[in-house]
């Protein structure tokens, strides 16, 4: 005998589910989790690199040497959009793995 179920409804898979879940959020425009992080990382990573351009007085990317009056501005650029930005993405990847794990939740019948 098999799981019960009414006269001519069978209950959908839930990887057939999981595939139309998938297919809804593409066309919602989001990223997923793993794109925001991986820019977060990337962002921070460069604006930290900037102090230390900054600290040691190297030049920037080999091209910019620290007695060119743009070497402040550029690196302080980096530094003060780059870290705010690389907090607002890694909160982004948090909301959507969260968004994520709920509509999986949602799909496999837990309930909070």
């Amino acid at each position: 005998e098999g799981p019960s179920t009414s006269a001519g409804e069978e209950e959908t898979p839930v990887w057939i589910r999981r595939e139309q879940e998938k297919e809804l959020k593409e066309q919602d425009g989001k990223l997923p989790f793993g794109v925001y992080l991986l820019a977060s990382g990337i962002i921070a990573i460069a604006a930290i690199a900037s102090i230390f351009e900054y600290t040691y007085q190297n030049p920037i990317f080999s091209v910019i040497p620290p007695t060119n009056f743009l070497y402040k501005p550029i690196l302080g650029i980096f530094v003060f959009t780059g870290l705010p930005l690389s907090g607002y993405l890694f909160y982004q990847a948090i909301q959507s793995a969260n968004e994520l794990s709920e509509s999986m939740d949602k799909q496999d019948g837990v309930e909070r």
